[in-house]
């Protein structure tokens, strides 16, 4: 206890008795007062001690016409008795929070009660996730920062990095892909390179909805983990001369009387849909890297040559995936490769045109000269679908692609549209001599029947003048 008292005493014979007056004192929640009571003589002053308790301050003192001053309140002179009231309030703090780039913290500012805590919200923007939140004792909980129970003033500070992703890329049997595993930000494009061994091709290479170009396999942006799949595919041309050939396309059998009869057909045994990769389809045993009807098993490509799904609309060449062969696709829009253009047959090279070149530019089309050879020539100049070693196929190779069991043209539909049901040059000379002894026709495939037929190179028939052409590279 502490108090004082003050007041003026002198002498005198009649002085009167002094008169005491008690003054007394009392505090509210979050602290205490001494002394509580106390005589004061009539005149003389008294102080108190005020304390605040842990997480309080002084709120105000009022009685006995006294001041405070820090936390010593003094009376005025007692004149009576009289009471001091003293009350104290909970402190409260200011918490501020600040983020760094790439997100935000709310609220910017709070005030807190002394002992209580409080949350914050953590917002990443797109593309960047939360890396780190320290002040105020706190911790995180998926996007929520709560603060330890807060006794004096803090800050908070948030940062933010940008989100990656992993790929990870597998390959079959006959090549590689690189990186086996890769970290991607979001945003920033993510490219595989492929590198088949010797004696195999690419095939089908998908996921992180990628797309492939050539020999580079490239996502745009990852937005999650993911894995990138390459397929290889074993070349068909294993040594010269040596080669795959495509079924007739047939699956089902006839009888005497009926067609299109599920095989076999007792009396009628030994049919051509009983054999081959037609019949193994039909079997369910013919496991293809793409699709197509029967046993054909093609591939749709894009303008530099990468697989396509199989639902493509829009594609510019077809890879067999049995022969190895990769074809081109006529279109409708009157370019350089319209279906309806048609060419003569022309090959400068003596060594392959039988003695006779043909004739150049003579047949009807645009966006070359109308021959064989301009046509090559100037596809190999585009470099379709990522490739300029474009050619003539042989009629084999041409065969290859025929598919018996459909309508005319016939040839798959759903992979080579905009084919005319009429002829097709092959480069290969017709080995019969004219009446000059020279080479004068070229063998032609006729897509209206199957058939094989010879074409004189430079004649011109009112009707179906010179040929059409559909290219091939692979296989050589």
């Amino acid at each position: 206890m502490s108090f004082g008292l003050a007041g003026c005493g002198g002498g005198g014979g009649d002085a009167k008795a002094a008169v005491n007056y008690q003054v007394s004192a009392s505090a509210g929640l979050g602290g205490s007062v001494s002394p509580v009571s106390v005589n004061v003589q009539s005149g003389q002053t008294v102080t108190f001690t005020l304390t605040a308790e842990t997480g309080y301050s002084i709120s105000a003192v009022s009685g006995c016409g006294g001041s405070l001053n820090g936390n010593i309140f003094t009376t005025a002179g007692i004149s009576g008795a009289c009471s001091v009231q003293a009350s104290f309030s909970l402190d409260s703090y200011s918490l501020t929070a600040s983020a760094g780039a790439g997100g935000s913290i709310s609220p910017a500012s709070v005030k807190v009660n002394h002992g209580q805590s409080t949350s914050f919200t953590l917002n990443p923007a797109a593309g960047y996730r939360i890396d780190s939140v320290t002040g105020c004792g706190g911790s995180l909980t998926g996007s929520v920062y709560t603060t330890a129970n807060v006794t004096a003033s803090c800050q908070i500070q948030a940062s933010f990095a940008s989100q990656d992703f992993v790929v990870t890329a597998t390959a079959s049997e006959g090549g590689t892909i690189s990186p086996a595993s890769q970290r991607v930000a979001v945003g920033v494009p993510a490219i595989l390179t492929l590198t088949a061994d010797p004696g195999y091709h690419i095939g089908i290479v998908q996921g992180c909805d990628g797309s492939l170009d050539a020999e580079q396999y490239r996502i745009e942006s990852v937005h999650q983990d993911c894995t990138v799949t390459a397929n290889f595919i074993a070349d068909t041309y294993t040594s010269a001369g040596t080669r795959k050939l495509n079924d007739t396309g047939i699956s089902l059998c006839a009888s005497e009387t009926q067609t299109s009869l599920p095989c076999p057909v007792p009396e009628a045994a030994g049919q051509d849909a009983e054999y081959g990769r037609d019949a193994q389809a039909a079997k369910q045993q013919l496991v293809k890297a793409g699709a197509g009807e029967a046993g054909f098993d093609f591939s749709k490509l894009g303008v530099n040559g990468e697989t396509l799904p199989d639902d493509a609309a829009v594609w510019s060449c077809v890879r067999d995936n049995h022969t190895g062969l990769t074809w081109e696709v006529k279109t409708a829009d009157g370019g350089l490769r319209d279906q309806q253009h048609r060419y003569s047959w022309y090959q400068p090279d003596p060594e392959v045109n039988g003695g006779y070149a043909g004739k150049q530019n003579a047949g009807q089309c645009s966006g070359s000269s109308c021959d064989t050879a301009a046509f090559v020539q100037q596809i190999n100049q585009q470099g379709l679908c990522g490739h300029s070693d474009w050619r003539l196929p042989d009629r084999i190779e041409l065969s290859s692609i025929l598919y018996h069991a459909g309508q005319p043209p016939l040839v798959a539909p759903a992979y080579f549209p905009n084919t005319m049901s009429g002829l097709y040059w092959t480069a290969v000379p017709f080995a019969q001599l004219d009446d000059t002894g020279v080479l004068s026709s070229a063998w032609v495939v006729d897509f209206s029947n199957g058939s094989l037929v010879s074409r004189l190179k430079s004649s011109e028939s009112t009707a179906t003048p010179f040929a059409h052409l559909r290219l091939v590279r692979g296989g050589q």
